[in-house]
């Protein structure tokens, strides 16, 4: 009886574990085209697993072909499709683990156990088609080894490919697949020469004949592993040739659509070279802007287009920040076009870093002459408008003084007139004359108050006052008026406002005056009414607020809903319905209330959808005083 453990050729081994890391290799660059596409290819995801199944069992036969016996071995052909098909079943499924999802510990090991196991069955389904004389056997220890080492590298394996990298589970870099597929290789023929080296064939005398059965003998096998091995090759050179072509068609594309919009675009775009110190491309854009033709304009030193060195300065400076920074930068410079005519330009300069160390400028102007020139014209408009209000300011000013003072003294005699004896007839002119006087300064003080709200010359006085004495001053002014008419007057004035607050109390009684007089103009029986309650306090420390609301209601005639946009408009009156009669006023009152509610930083609005009367409300902050301020 004679045992055969064989002997190996040393040549076809190298090339067995060749085969298992190219084929591992590529199987992993698959599965990296797979992920980094962030899509399903279906094509990808069914030839991955058969480069890994095929490059499995090219190894394996490969191996077999360089294990030699002393006795002629042929292959039957089922076992041997079988051994084919089952490392790229078990394959897939764990290819598909591990580009479904980013790849847990869990699903790591259960990818190595698939992989492991397509190794296993595929070496000993490959054992099973063998066909010679004697019996193979394997030894449990070699077997149990060679099951080991499939599984524990293929874990290894796929570990060292997804988790031992930065940057999260996608893509896979090149160390990684390189790590991975020397490993998986290792995992494939350490395996199969494990199992091998456990592998022994009893011979009898008898066996040394050949069985005669027909099977695929050594140069068949040879020639079907070397097709699979070309496969595999011809796989890897197929891909990188396509993805070769792929990335040439992006790049084209890419350089195309670049292209067109740098020949149509509406701006100027320069590329200029600072070491040869000249122009290395341009659009149409910047040949119209400048007046220069391509020939010109390429062979031309920029600096000569800048109006003047300091323009040029500022752009170099510029051009250096950005470089520093790696980010763009804006300015405005003026250049000078073909015949000598200045032009403003908005200028973004950025470098672009290109082989070598090298860089190049980019700089993206667009012509704002015309923008710069409406800029100035404006400006000049505006300064215009401002000299013409001032003016306009210092006129009603001079002409307000001018008309008070004559205006005052006749107010002043008329009352000292009023204080003798008089007829009824007289004392009747004398009042009217009174009543005209006192329409006609008020008309004089809206217009002046409403001119030095607009040209800004109102300031704030802030100083301490009580603001339940401050608002009960004010509805007394109206007493005599209201009584007349019988309108009873009501203030409400929330307990909870502090007493004293910081603020202009002239310019808060304006804007009350003036609300309340409406309100009892315009109303000729019922009520006025004049709320006010803390909206909002923030505390009762120094420098803190509190926000007052006031209301002034009453139940005159109202408003027209249709005309309330008209309210707070300058010279608006919406009193002079055919519904209504004639009230004399400037149409200035609410518009100078709006304003100096707005200038004391708060708002005004009047209420909507009531049924009877008007309503206007507005909101004041006023600082608080601190304890020191209110002892004092």
């Amino acid at each position: 009886m004679h045992h055969d453990t064989g002997r190996f050729h040393e040549a076809l081994v190298i090339l067995s574990v060749i085969v298992a890391i190219v084929s591992a290799f590529t199987t992993l660059d698959l599965v990296d085209r797979i992920l980094r596409t962030g899509r399903r290819s279906l094509k990808l995801i069914l030839y991955a697993p058969v480069v890994m199944g095929i490059g499995i069992w090219s190894m394996h036969f490969i191996g077999m072909l360089a294990w030699e016996l002393d006795v002629q071995v042929t292959y039957h052909v089922p076992p041997m499709i079988l051994s084919m098909l089952l490392p790229i079943l078990a394959s897939a499924i764990a290819i598909h683990l591990m580009t479904t999802q980013a790849p847990s510990t869990a699903r790591l090991i259960a990818g190595g156990l698939l992989i492991g196991t397509a190794i296993i069955l595929m070496h000993y389904t490959g054992m099973m088609s063998m066909d010679m004389p004697g019996e193979l056997t394997h030894e449990p220890a070699a077997v149990a080894a060679s099951i080991v080492i499939a599984l524990g590298i293929s874990f290894a394996s796929l570990y060292f490919t997804f988790r031992l990298k930065a940057g999260g589970p996608y893509p896979i870099p090149m160390r990684s697949k390189l790590i991975g597929a020397v490993l998986l290789g290792l995992a494939i023929f350490s395996m199969h020469y494990t199992a091998i080296a456990g592998a022994r064939v009893t011979l009898d005398p008898g066996d040394m004949m050949d069985t005669g059965e027909p099977g695929i003998d050594n140069s068949i096998l040879a020639m079907l592993v070397g097709s699979t091995t070309l496969f595999v090759l011809a796989s890897v050179i197929i891909h990188a040739f396509a993805d070769r072509q792929r990335a040439l068609q992006l790049a084209a594309e890419q350089e195309k659509r670049y292209m067109s919009l740098f020949e149509h675009s509406p701006d100027m775009v320069i590329c200029y070279d600072p070491d040869e110190k000249s122009t290395v491309s341009a659009n149409p854009a910047a040949y119209a802007v400048t007046g220069y033709s391509k020939e010109e304009l390429d062979l031309r030193n920029v600096h000569p287009l800048f109006a003047s060195e300091r323009e040029m300065a500022a752009v170099r400076e510029q051009y250096h920040v950005a470089a520093d920074t790696n980010e763009p930068r804006n300015l405005e410079v003026s250049i000078l076009r073909r015949d000598g005519r200045p032009i403003s330009v908005s200028l973004t300069v950025f470098p672009l870093e290109l082989a070598a160390g090298k860089r190049i400028v980019y700089a993206i102007g667009r012509d704002i002459t015309d923008q710069k020139r409406a800029e100035m014209q404006l400006n000049r408009a505006k300064e215009e408008a401002e000299n013409a209000d001032r003016v306009k300011g210092e006129f009603l000013a001079i002409l307000s003084h001018e008309i008070r003072t004559p205006l005052n003294g006749i107010l002043g005699i008329n009352q000292l007139l009023m204080e003798t004896e008089l007829t009824d007839k007289q004392r009747e002119m004398l009042a009217v004359q009174e009543k005209s006087g006192q329409a006609l300064l008020r008309v004089i003080n809206d217009v002046l108050d409403f001119s030095k709200i607009e040209s800004g010359t109102v300031t704030l006085a802030e100083e301490v006052f009580h603001l339940a004495d401050t608002l009960r001053q004010c509805i007394d002014g109206f007493s005599i008026s209201a009584e007349s008419k019988g309108i009873e007057l009501v203030s409400r004035i929330d307990e909870r406002i502090p007493q004293m607050l910081l603020g202009d109390a002239v310019r808060l009684s304006q804007v009350v005056i003036n609300l309340v007089g409406n309100a009892v103009k315009f109303t000729d029986r019922g009520s006025v009414t004049l709320e006010a309650k803390l909206a909002e306090s923030v505390g009762s420390t120094a420098g803190q607020k509190a926000v007052v609301e006031f209301k002034v209601a009453d139940t005159g005639i109202g408003i027209e809903p249709s005309k309330l946009h008209l309210l707070f408009l300058p010279f608006s009156q919406i009193s002079s319905s055919s519904k209504r009669r004639h009230y004399e006023g400037t149409g200035l009152g609410l518009a100078i209330c709006r304003n100096l509610v707005k200038l004391m930083g708060g708002d005004i609005w009047v209420e909507a959808g009531r049924k009877k009367g008007a309503a206007f409300g507005f909101r004041i902050p006023f600082r608080m005083l601190d304890s020191e301020q209110t002892a004092s």
